[in-house]
């Protein structure tokens, strides 16, 4: 039996990047998340996809963040949750 695609690379996706929840907002913004990877997978030309990551493989966490990340993707209303999330998290830490 044959592979199921032309190209022989492993054409899986692992989500391991948050923690559990049963809270329905946080499940709904990481479905959308999701959703919103495999959809640009899926329209994004490979050697488009490919140029991106080599220009942003050595960016620092703090200047490509999730954030950046999700509004390149066009996921700007999961940007603002996880951007908001974040700072209330930062606030409740405190000093």
């Amino acid at each position: 039996m044959g592979l199921p695609f032309a190209d022989p690379l492993k054409r899986t996706i692992e989500y391991r990047i948050h923690e559990s929840t049963l809270d329905p907002e946080r499940v709904s913004h990481w479905i959308r998340v999701c959703l919103g990877l495999v959809e640009n997978a899926d329209t994004v030309p490979r050697v488009e996809f490919e140029a991106f990551l080599r220009e942003h493989i050595g960016d620092p966490p703090d200047e490509f963040d999730l954030v950046v990340v999700l509004l390149t993707l066009g996921l700007g209303e999961e940007a603002v949750y996880y951007a908001l999330r974040e700072l209330r998290k930062g606030i409740a830490a405190g000093p």
